[in-house]
């Protein structure tokens, strides 16, 4: 009977460390404060990290929006040094560990089941969100649900970092007012071209391939010999579409190529500074923390989940822009510091005022 006993409990320990997490102090804060604190402070340890490789001004103080953690209950708001949402919930203050500074609200904010978005509001200016991005997040377990490659707190984290990225692109007020008053075709009607003419995607696959070409490249010239043929389809694939389809989609073309691109170029090499990671962290109460450890070779380049990320889709200005950041990347060509300020430039223009 007493060994009956001590296996119910020994069972019992370990069914509680697969629900929460073993190093979870229960003199701490509650559970939940708990997991919300873990996981937005490893946002704030890990942006840093991405900014300094690959977009310095990405931690800019001035450019840090706030944002809204969903989990099952409640909604939590980070980032933010006073409650915007106290017409609409009050809340109360949470002091996670190491500074980091939360209100968690009393109920969420919606009902909406997964949330990995920035919202912005141009028509009331009431609004907490007008002329200002909101970045809203779902949890690690509500995004396990929906997202079939998210299994860890870091994989969440790439996509989260990507939204996020988003928000800072916004931040940049020219930027802001140039989507509310100059682009009115969006993301989902691109698509929808894509899918429409079969010659129009066949042209974005031949543009794709050249811009992989030039990453591979071995030599300089070479890489710019390829750009050249891209440059080249791409500019007889849209004189084709205005003569087919009656309008000109290069503006928006270009403006969702820069926000996508750029945002899926921080996703994508954020899986780098998991692998390169030096930082010593420890969470105290995420169990889907996994320390890194799936991304501690570079075989993580070859999962679909990366891979895909450099193929072309429907959604095609993801690819073509990710891919466009990388060849400037790979020729030395400066294009980080003013891109969201000077908001007429695309990406393809940075590459042919290269030459």
């Amino acid at each position: 009977m007493r060994n009956r006993t001590l296996l119910s409990v020994v069972l019992s320990l370990a069914i509680s460390c697969l629900v929460t997490s073993c190093d979870y102090k229960k003199d701490a804060l509650p559970y939940a404060s708990c997991l919300v604190c873990d996981r937005v402070s490893l946002l704030q340890q890990i942006k840093p990290e991405v900014a300094g490789r690959y977009w310095p001004t990405f931690d800019t103080d001035s450019l840090t929006p706030p944002m809204v953690y969903f989990d099952d209950s409640v909604s939590w708001l980070a980032f933010s040094a006073e409650n915007i949402y106290k017409n609409i919930q009050p809340a109360e203050e949470v002091n996670c560990p190491g500074g980091l500074f939360l209100y968690r609200m009393k109920q969420r904010l919606d009902t909406i089941p997964f949330h990995m978005e920035n919202k912005m509001a141009f028509k009331d200016s009431l609004a907490p969100n007008f002329y200002r991005p909101v970045m809203f997040c779902s949890s690690v377990e509500s995004a396990k649900k929906i997202v079939p490659v998210v299994n860890y707190t870091e994989d969440w984290l790439q996509m989260a970092l990507h939204e996020y990225f988003h928000a800072f692109q916004f931040t940049h007020k020219k930027n802001i007012r140039y989507m509310a008053d100059s682009i009115n075709i969006y993301e989902d009607s691109l698509d929808r071209i894509y899918l429409k003419y079969e010659w129009f995607s066949k042209m974005l696959k031949e543009e794709n391939e050249h811009l992989l070409q030039a990453i591979d490249a071995s030599a300089e010239d070479s890489a710019r010999w390829y750009v050249n043929l891209f440059l080249k389809i791409r500019e007889t694939r849209r004189l084709r579409f205005v003569k087919e389809a009656g309008y000109d989609i290069t503006l928006t073309e270009k403006f969702w190529e820069k926000m996508e691109g750029t945002a899926r170029y921080i996703e994508y090499n954020t899986g780098f500074i998991y692998h390169d990671n030096q930082i010593n962290i420890n969470l105290s109460c995420d169990s889907l923390f996994n320390k890194f450890n799936h991304y501690a070779t570079l075989d993580f380049i070859k999962r679909p989940w990366f891979h895909e990320k450099t193929q072309m889709m429907r959604a095609y200005y993801y690819v073509t822009g990710f891919n466009l950041c990388r060849v400037m990347d790979k020729l030395k060509i400066p294009y980080k510091e003013k891109l969201f300020d000077e908001v007429n430039t695309g990406l393809e223009e940075y590459l042919i005022n290269s030459f």
